[in-house]
């Protein structure tokens, strides 16, 4: 079966993956494989990577996926760290991984910044989320995320939210990494790509929220410009992951993912199980 690293270089190349990914969220369980607590973690960029890259391989992660869960901004001393840590752990990983960075969405950022999401703060927000793409791509992931939460559903689609996107993308693109948004408290997946898909990023990224049709997805995503998308599977369902990830690989379906952040406590023994009914599919 095709590793991480051939699935990315074949998306790289514009080709459709043999297979869906499984691009589990596992910074939360790298803290328990680490044995430390999570501050430690963030404080240590070399612990921080080693200890991810572990619980990737544990549960059988096709790419190391980091950033989900932190709330810095460019200025911040943690944003530092993060890219550190972004080095130090993709450079060893590419030759059977793929490489994911997550950043905070424009209009989460916004109102992380200024408590606002209107145009003066997207506009503010900009400038900050371009230099923190342009210091995450020189550790060149494959993926660069924006993280959008739940509040930031309310925002519309815009100009100013597009342009703030726009200013990202060009970054990435110049550093040949594709762009995903990443959206939680969803409840219809189909409305979320037709209502995103004017931002113009490569693929949709489901987290929490409602339950995804494969197929009603790929449809949707056939009416914009999508890519793609990263649906979240029932980790706790090995069964239902399975006929998931089966009616994904037919479809423009990019990867499978863990329905948020996996808890330091989190069932190993499902997971695995869960990972291994989707390898079954692809032997």
């Amino acid at each position: 079966m095709a590793d991480g690293r051939t699935l990315f270089t074949a998306l790289a190349r514009g080709e459709p993956p043999p297979r869906p990914l499984f691009l589990p969220l596992a910074e939360g369980l790298g803290a328990r494989v680490a044995g430390s607590d999570p501050a430690a973690l963030e404080a240590d960029p070399d612990l921080r990577a080693r200890a991810v890259r572990q619980a990737t391989a544990l549960v059988g992660g096709d790419a190391l996926c980091f950033g989900f869960e932190d709330a810095f901004d460019a200025d911040d001393e943690r944003f530092a760290r993060f890219a550190d840590t972004l080095k130090r752990a993709f450079e060893p990983a590419r030759s059977g991984l793929g490489c994911v960075a997550a950043l905070p969405g424009p209009a989460t950022l916004a109102r992380r910044l200024s408590g606002s999401v209107d145009k003066e703060a997207l506009d503010a927000a900009r400038p900050v989320l371009t230099r923190m793409a342009e210091a995450v791509c020189q550790t060149r992931p494959d993926l660069l995320v924006f993280v959008e939460d739940a509040a930031a559903r309310a925002v519309p689609v815009d100009g100013a939210l597009k342009r703030a996107y726009a200013a990202a993308r060009k970054v990435a693109a110049y550093y040949d990494a594709g762009t995903a948004v990443h959206v939680s408290g969803w409840t219809d997946a189909v409305e979320e790509a037709r209502r995103l898909a004017p931002l113009g990023l490569d693929f949709l990224w489901l987290g929490s929220g409602g339950t995804a049709d494969a197929a009603a997805v790929a449809a949707a995503l056939g009416e914009g410009n999508w890519r793609g998308a990263v649906l979240p599977l029932p980790l706790d369902d090995p069964p239902a992951a399975a006929a998931l990830a089966a009616a994904a690989a037919k479809l423009a379906i990019l990867a499978l993912t863990s329905a948020g952040p996996l808890a330091a406590d989190a069932d190993l023994e499902r997971i695995i199980a869960t990972k291994t009914a989707l390898g079954a599919l692809h032997r």
